[in-house]
């Protein structure tokens, strides 16, 4: 074999070598690139509705969960009532009148939220108040899942008290 291409074979060895070299010693240092992480969130139920009387509270039970590959901390918000609400963390209660909260999930897991809507003492039967609750990616903002809950007041039903004597007349205050 002429020296030249004896050379040449010996040079391209030589690079081969060198190469698989440095992409060991890059994977056992931690210095290749990682592979991203994708943030993801999902929230169940996305919508919900309740009814109570004017004066109580309802309370929403939304599960949040990471489907993204890392762990990641999550915005949650609610948006959009008139009515008080508040959002309540478990565990290690936290409760948190229209504002908003973070917590942090691993990839999989999920936590339990509730959110209490409290329906004013002046509300009319019928009257509704929409909450948006959201639940957003500090990762990678674009990522969030919303519910929509709906609160309905209760229609109250009162009755004139009449007073009547032993005889059956009728009374008047």
């Amino acid at each position: 074999m002429p020296n030249a291409l004896r050379a040449t074979r010996l040079a391209l060895i030589g690079l081969m070598v060198s190469a698989v070299i440095l992409v060991l010693a890059l994977l056992q240092f931690g210095l290749a690139a990682a592979a991203p992480t994708a943030a993801g969130v999902t929230v169940q139920p996305t919508t919900g509705a309740q009814n109570a009387n004017p004066g109580t509270s309802v309370t929403y039970t939304v599960r949040v969960t990471n489907t993204g590959s890392a762990t990641d901390i999550f915005t949650l918000t609610v948006t959009g009532q008139a009515w008080a609400t508040d959002i309540v963390v478990t565990p290690g209660t936290v409760i948190i009148p229209n504002t908003t909260v973070l917590i942090e999930l691993n990839p999989g897991e999920g936590r339990n939220v509730q959110v209490r809507v409290n329906i004013p003492f002046g509300a009319a039967g019928g009257d509704q108040d929409v909450t948006t609750f959201r639940a957003r990616s500090q990762t990678d903002p674009s990522v969030s899942a919303v519910a929509t809950l709906t609160t309905t007041a209760r229609y109250q039903l009162y009755l004139p008290l009449v007073l009547k004597d032993s005889n059956g007349t009728v009374l008047l205050p």
